[in-house]
């Protein structure tokens, strides 16, 4: 990860494409868990080093972890359920912003943020705290609204 080596593994994961492709038996695939903490840019690149020591190099990945990610799981006519993480501060609370037909409905008034425990966030990111959301709102039924969620 980013021109180091974080950690080496076997092959042991069914890859049918690959045994397609190469006309093989046996298991070519490979999950490796990788931990990342802060925000950035991470170049990840998978190599696979073969009994004579040549190296196949497979197709680089980048993850951009600069920005705030977060899900809107449920939106009902009276609340707004889902999370959100900021890799910059990623045990902190996030602030959310909702906006509804572009008029924002979260405010210094009516602050939101992630004040539920979302244990499953915090393991899938590798992080402590609150990222979960369970914010009530007001959306009049019978037309179509855009909502979004956002804040940076």
């Amino acid at each position: 990860m980013n021109g180091a080596l974080h950690t080496s593994g076997q092959t042991n994961v069914d890859f049918p494409i690959s045994r397609a492709a190469l006309q093989v038996d046996g298991n070519h695939g490979f999950t490796i868990p990788v931990n990342i903490r802060g925000s950035g840019i991470f170049n990840f690149v998978a190599y696979a080093i073969l009994n004579d020591q040549r190296r196949l190099l497979y197709n680089p990945v980048q993850l951009d972890m600069r920005y705030p990610r977060g899900v809107i799981e449920e939106l009902t006519a009276d609340r707004v359920v889902g999370w959100a993480i900021d890799p910059a501060l990623p045990d902190n609370e996030v602030e959310i912003a909702i906006f509804i037909d572009n008029i924002r409905v979260t405010n210094k008034r009516r602050p939101a943020s992630t004040t539920l425990l979302r244990q499953e966030v915090n393991d899938a990111w590798n992080v402590q705290g609150n990222h979960g959301f369970n914010i009530p709102l007001r959306i009049q039924g019978g037309k179509v609204h855009e909502v979004v969620s956002a804040k940076n």
